[in-house]
């Protein structure tokens, strides 16, 4: 048993068992780690495909992290980033199922360098594992603005934002390129003759018509 000095009253005495301090030490170190990472991740915002797009247009970092099957599958978005150095491939997890990529973080800062003060935003394929990617990125240096992008690059595609490569997309080309196409919306009109007009046997004109337009049918 402790014997504790109260602060608002000196002249009382708190008695804590030894138990209570352990387990209130416990339960803080405890406590502090899931606060901190509740409140990275409320610092985290997720973007619509649309305020993504103008994000990365203006210089923020694009930080894919779906596998090279889902990247070659999928396709890859496309819009005119500040810098080709502004657009990197870092796979969250291994394409082979293995699990979470563990160098992703050296990766990262390899890709980069220095990495404090910017503004990345993260994609996957779907918008489900980009936010534990995120919360390691915005761990990598000082005053880092990190984004999601609802729905990842499915979602990036349902907005109608222009994409590159993908066997979906090829596939729906080839598609394309082999429907038959509509002839009678092709096909030329054809020209029209034109037809000299008859002249009555007895007009004075005829004879001059007539040498003039050979076959005209007019009357002998």
């Amino acid at each position: 048993m402790l014997r504790l000095q109260s602060p608002l009253f000196p002249t009382d005495t708190i008695h804590v068992s030894e138990t209570s301090v352990v387990v209130a030490s416990i339960v803080g170190s405890l406590a502090l780690p899931a606060l901190a990472t509740y409140v990275a991740t409320r610092r985290l915002q997720a973007l619509s495909p649309h305020e993504a797009l103008r994000i990365l247009t203006d210089g923020a970092v694009l930080v894919d992290v779906r596998d090279s099957v889902q990247s070659e599958s999928q396709g890859q978005p496309s819009f005119c980033p500040a810098s080709p150095d502004y657009i990197m491939a870092v796979p969250w997890m291994t394409a082979d199922g293995g699990g979470r990529n563990t160098g992703f973080e050296e990766e990262v800062l390899f890709s980069l360098g220095e990495v404090s003060g910017r503004t990345f935003v993260v994609m996957d394929g779907d918008g489900r594992t980009s936010l534990a990617a995120a919360q390691c990125v915005s761990r990598l240096g000082n005053k880092l603005t990190v984004y999601t992008i609802e729905g990842g690059f499915k979602g990036w595609q349902a907005a109608g934002l222009a994409t590159i490569g993908g066997q979906v997309g090829a596939a729906e080309e080839e598609v394309a390129a082999s429907a038959p196409a509509d002839v009678s919306s092709q096909a030329p009109r054809a020209a029209t003759a034109a037809v000299p007009p008859r002249l009555p046997c007895c007009s004075s004109a005829r004879l001059t018509h007539c040498l003039l337009h050979p076959g005209c049918g007019g009357a002998p």
